[in-house]
């Protein structure tokens, strides 16, 4: 496909999947199959790809221009319905998929064509959302240029998470580049600014 790749991903099932500026190709353990616009993914340009826990064989890939998704077909979800600034990440709970705009907060896809918003007007600390992932009890940990946002299972702001880790001055926030939790219920965050070449790792354990 290309040599400028910008995710990578191994699923349930044991496909790989790579993104680039030019499309996506998928590893099957003997052959790879590329995947590209119009034909299959709404944008060449692949900002990120998630499977869901709900169907090993589906596949979510964002894009600069939306999502394309795979569930026995191929569709796509674009500025219709979705910020017009494309999609960062995926994440799913039992009844619904949950979209990142690098700078139109998330929405919310209960699957049916009904589509929800969240972004500052709603607490979240910023626009610029890098990253989700959704906890045991089904809060949703939105990854944000400012911050974290943690919107519980009402999608109303839990709590803001700001200063995980203290910046040198003039900066106080922590630009959140990826999120991750594990069996011991712990959440990491990465973040970095980038005119300071600033940055590092926090874990939250409860504090």
């Amino acid at each position: 496909m290309n040599n400028n790749i910008k995710v990578i991903k191994a699923m349930e099932n044991g496909d790989v999947w790579i993104g680039t500026d030019y499309g996506a190709s998928k590893f099957n353990g003997s052959t790879w199959t590329s995947y590209t616009s119009p034909n299959t993914l709404i944008s060449n340009q692949v900002k990120s790809i998630d499977g869901s826990p709900y169907n090993e064989n589906s596949v979510w890939i964002g894009t600069s221009m939306g999502v394309s998704y795979y569930d026995g077909q191929w569709n796509s979800i674009g500025s219709a319905n979705l910020h017009w600034s494309g999609v960062n990440s995926v994440v799913h709970s039992i009844s619904s998929s949950w979209l990142a705009h690098p700078l139109g907060g998330v929405t919310n896809y209960d699957g049916n064509n009904l589509f929800s918003n969240y972004d500052t007007s709603n607490g979240i600390i910023s626009q610029n959302i890098t990253d989700l992932i959704i906890d045991d009890l089904g809060n949703k940990w939105i990854g944000t240029g400012g911050g974290i946002s943690v919107l519980g299972i009402d999608n109303n702001i839990l709590t803001n998470h700001t200063r995980m880790y203290l910046m040198p001055p003039p900066d106080t926030l922590n630009p959140v580049v990826e999120l991750a939790n594990e069996s011991w219920n712990r959440f990491w965050t990465a973040f970095y600014v980038g005119y300071l070449a600033e940055g590092g790792v926090a874990c939250w354990n409860g504090e």
